[in-house]
């Protein structure tokens, strides 16, 4: 039979008016936030750019041979347009000082990272190495050179090598680690009193170095106290009561005589040394100082400026006589005899020091 063909079947028309294709619109607030943003962005951007200071090329340098503990080391940052420097010695400490040179002691030996940041962009870094010093106690006392006791503020004060063989010399006068003298003979003018440590560095070795305590006093007289007195008024006779009588008025009393000023007991430089040693090993504390101290006690430790609270706690980091030299005791005392400055020097004692 022929095959019967199918009529076509209605194909559906979709109405598609409803149907809108889809617009992606910015929501008004959002898009004036972002130009705000790219606006601020560019003045950021272009107050950087103007105020932006190039990092030049930076060398950090300190002086050539060995170093030795306990010594000075001076540090130079060499750099163009430098403003600001910011030091680190490796001990965990920063220094915003704004000066290209820096000296400073290690005082232990070791391996010391030094940093520099300039213009608080540019970075430099050294390693030091620390050394400790060899035969320091003999060598030490080759190096010697004269020098006054006491001096006055204002004066000018002589230091004189003595040291034999000594061809290159480097005075530290000012107590800052810097080199102020380069001859055999140095003068100093010293502008406040206290006690002051002068350092000599011979051949430029750092581990012949000698130094001495200079107390420098000022000479100038204290303004003296005025004491104003009331006439004394005289005393009236006694009268019998009769016409014109009147009571008699006593004198007020004299001033009290000014007590002696009370004297502070006296102690002597080796019962000094006796009692640093007992703190070292703990049978004394800083108590025991406060009888003989002034109010305005005046305190180094190792060339450091500190309470006296602040020192017994360093000597009593050492624990034992025997790893310590016999300590120094430098002091200077007022007309009530209480100690005003008192210096203290204590050095770890070396295997030498044992045998010699």
């Amino acid at each position: 039979m022929p095959k019967q063909i199918q009529p076509p079947t209605a194909i559906t028309t979709l109405n598609m008016e409803n149907n809108s294709s889809p617009v992606f619109r910015i929501d008004e607030q959002v898009f004036f936030t972002m130009i705000c943003l790219s606006i601020l962005s560019l003045f950021v951007l272009a107050y950087r750019y103007k105020n932006a200071e190039p990092c030049e090329a930076l060398k950090l340098n300190y002086r050539d041979g060995d170093i030795y503990a306990g010594t000075y080391v001076t540090f130079k940052a060499e750099v163009k347009n430098g403003k600001s420097y910011e030091w680190n010695f490796g001990d965990n400490k920063e220094y915003k000082t704004g000066k290209p040179t820096e000296s400073v002691v290690f005082s232990k030996p070791g391996i010391y990272t030094v940093t520099v940041l300039v213009n608080r962009s540019c970075r430099e870094s050294r390693k030091v190495y620390i050394k400790e010093q060899p035969l320091s106690r003999e060598l030490s006392k080759t190096v010697t050179f004269t020098a006054p006791d006491t001096a006055y503020i204002n004066r000018v004060v002589t230091f004189t090598d003595a040291t034999k063989g000594a061809t290159k010399w480097e005075w530290f006068l000012d107590e800052k680690g810097t080199i102020n003298n380069t001859n055999k003979q140095a003068t100093w003018i010293f502008k406040e009193a206290g006690l002051k440590t002068v350092y000599l560095r011979v051949n430029g070795l750092s581990y012949m170095e000698s130094h001495k305590d200079i107390v420098i006093v000022d000479p100038r007289p204290k303004k003296p106290v005025v004491k104003i007195e009331k006439p004394k008024r005289p005393a009236r006779k006694e009268v019998s009561e009769g016409p014109g009588w009147a009571p008699i008025v006593p004198s007020p009393d004299e001033p009290a005589p000014t007590p002696p000023p009370v004297m502070t007991p006296n102690i002597d430089q080796s019962a000094l040394v006796k009692l640093v040693e007992e703190i070292v090993i703990g049978k004394k504390t800083a108590s025991d100082f406060s009888r003989y101290l002034c109010d305005d006690l005046v305190v180094t430790y190792n060339n450091k400026r500190m309470t006296v609270s602040e020192m017994c706690n360093k000597l009593r980091e050492w624990k034992n006589l025997r790893k310590i030299k016999t300590p120094e005791v430098h002091v200077r005392k007022n007309t009530t005899n209480c100690i005003k400055e008192m210096a203290v020097t204590v050095k770890k004692e070396t295997l030498l020091d044992k045998i010699f």
